[in-house]
Formats: C-alpha cells, sequence, structure tokens
C-alpha cells in the first residue's frame, strides 16, 4: 500500500540520518584535561612542537611525548600532538593559562581517563627566569618593562600585568612597581580589577600566576643608608585573588633581617673610610643575630676602640 511504502522510507531516511551524525564521547565528571603544546597533520609536525616545547621550558617533572590523535577517545582524529601532561580539571587549567605567557598556542581539551594517557601524569613545570630588575642607561628618564601572569580561577581567568618603572642619572636610582589585574569570564569581559602601586627601595623577585592568584614577591628596604646606620631587608608577598566575587590584594611578610649600613664615604679620607669599614665588619661580626639595639651598640664600642687606637701617644709631662 502507499501509505506503507512511504511510512518505510520515511523510516529509513531519519535512520540514515541519525547514522550520519558524528559520534560524540560523553566526557565523565572525573575527567581529564590533556594539556597540548602543538602539532599538526602529520608525525613531523608533532616532534616539531615537541621541539618548542623542549627548547622553551627549561624543566618539567613528567616526559613530553608525541600523540595520535587517533589512540585517545575525545580527541579529534587525524592529528600528532605534542602532549605535556594530564591533570584535573582546574588545575589543568591554571598551567593552560600560565604557560600562555611562554607559549600562546597551548591548549587543553576535555577526554575521559584512558589507557592511552597512563604514561603522563600533571607536570610540575619549571619556568624560564624573567629579570624583573634593570639598570637603563642613566639619562633621568624612566624607563619601563611590562610583564604578564595568568591564571585560571573557578570563577573565570585572573590575568594581571606588571610594570617596573627605573629611572636613575648615573648616580642615583629610583625605581617603583604598578600590577594592574582583573578578573574576566569566558568571553574576555573583565569582572572585577583591582592594581597595586609602590615606589620600591628594593626590587621585584617575582610575578606570576599560582593556584588561583596571581603571587607577586619582592625584597623592600627599611632604613635609609646610609644616613641611617641601620635597615631591615624584608621578603614580601602580595597575593591577589578572588574573594566573594571581588578581587583582593593581600600583603604577607615572609622574612625580616637586619643590618648595618656601610658607612657614609663623603668627606672621609680613604683612610678613615678603612677604619670605619673595619668598625662595620668588627660590630657585624659581634652582634650577630642579636637585633638593631646590640648591633648598634657593638658598632659604637667598634668606632671608639679604632678612635682610640688612632690617637697619638701622649708623652709624660716633664722637666725642660
Amino acid at each position: 500500500m502507499p501509505f506503507t511504502r512511504v511510512a518505510v522510507a520515511l523510516v529509513l531516511f531519519v535512520a540514515l540520518e541519525v547514522s550520519a551524525k558524528p559520534k560524540r564521547t560523553k566526557v565523565p565528571r572525573n575527567g581529564v584535561l590533556v594539556l597540548m603544546w602543538g602539532g599538526g597533520k602529520t608525525a613531523a609536525d608533532g616532534e616539531k612542537a615537541l621541539a618548542d616545547f623542549k627548547a622553551r621550558i627549561p624543566k618539567s617533572s613528567v616526559t613530553a611525548t608525541v600523540l595520535r590523535s587517533d589512540d585517545v577517545t575525545g580527541l579529534k582524529p587525524g592529528f600528532h600532538v605534542a602532549a605535556i601532561g594530564v591533570c584535573p580539571i582546574l588545575k589543568g587549567r591554571q598551567l593552560v593559562e600560565q604557560l600562555r605567557i611562554v607559549s600562546k598556542g597551548v591548549y587543553a581539551r576535555l577526554v575521559p581517563p584512558q589507557k592511552a594517557l597512563e604514561g603522563l601524569a600533571c607536570p610540575a613545570i619549571t619556568f624560564p627566569n624573567r629579570d624583573f630588575f634593570f639598570f637603563p642607561q642613566g639619562d633621568g628618564e624612566d624607563h619601563e618593562q611590562v610583564f604578564e601572569a595568568r591564571t585560571a580561577t573557578t570563577q573565570g581567568v585572573l590575568v594581571g600585568a606588571l610594570t617596573v618603572t627605573v629611572n636613575t642619572n648615573g648616580e642615583y636610582l629610583t625605581s617603583w612597581f604598578e600590577v594592574s589585574a582583573e578578573l574576566q569570564d569566558q568571553k574576555g569581559s573583565a569582572v572585577s580589577s583591582t592594581s597595586i602601586s609602590k615606589v620600591m627601595d628594593g626590587r621585584v623577585e617575582s610575578f606570576k600566576g599560582e593556584g588561583d592568584a596571581l603571587v607577586l614577591t619582592a625584597t623592600e628596604y627599611e632604613g635609609a643608608c646610609p644616613s641611617a646606620r641601620w635597615y631591615e631587608e624584608l621578603s614580601v608577598e602580595y597575593r591577589i585573588a578572588v574573594r566573594k566575587g571581588e578581587l583582593q590584594v593581600k600583603r604577607r611578610e615572609v622574612s625580616r633581617e637586619g643590618g648595618l649600613c656601610a658607612p657614609d664615604a663623603e668627606g672621609l679620607t680613604g683612610e678613615q673610610l678603612a677604619r670605619k669599614t673595619a668598625a662595620v665588619e668588627q660590630a657585624s661580626a659581634a652582634c650577630k643575630g642579636k637585633g638593631a639595639k646590640a648591633c648598634l651598640e657593638a658598632l659604637s664600642i667598634a668606632e671608639s676602640e679604632m678612635s682610640s687606637e688612632d690617637e697619638p701617644e701622649r708623652q709624660p709631662a716633664g722637666d725642660d
């Protein structure tokens, strides 16, 4: 009957349409992220990406390797990729954002745990060193360098820009830093922002994404040598993180060490400077670990002893 033939043809057409759709891989909740440095359609493309990773990253706790995407359920088939690790979702996203400072082409794909990935773990990466302190030409002008840091959070991507400015006339040097940070949503729009600005008598040591925060470490000094006789060297950490949907900055003093200032050379002869320097060294050794008060007392004693040694010996009064 005509109706039966039409119905059969319709059922057959629908069945063909359904079977023609690409098969989707259902990623379980315990899925993992495969981190990839790059690759291409040939094995040579994968090896090239792997060599680039090894050239740019000083050290990784995981041996990166080239994978055929056909062998990994959840990856688009037909490619050879440089796989650099397999991570839990949040840790993997954080690492990808941090690695994009080195190479913009780093990416990750969510796949089910599987035998093909058993040889890969979540890597501990040693990033290339960045020099955050520099000595520009002594022209009295401001010289800037800008550094970027990124990391992923459960609420978006945290992106920061550090600007280090140094000004010197060849004799005196002034430096300061400013950090601007923003939390971006999936579309790259800013959700929250904050900033840090500080004139430094010191230097920035590092600026990086660390977990769900941006972390800046710096060495700061208290006490204006040489006019002061004692200074404090502080190791300080500034942590920018999301708290209740807003970016907040927390400053933490990691350590503090003090010391005697070197003598002011202005107006001194070479011999006088040598004596004062020797007094500082003697007092520093005598008061090691005892704090400012003990060190300044030791310095006073050392300077007094050296002054008395330099005084000419007096002849006793006698008859003419």
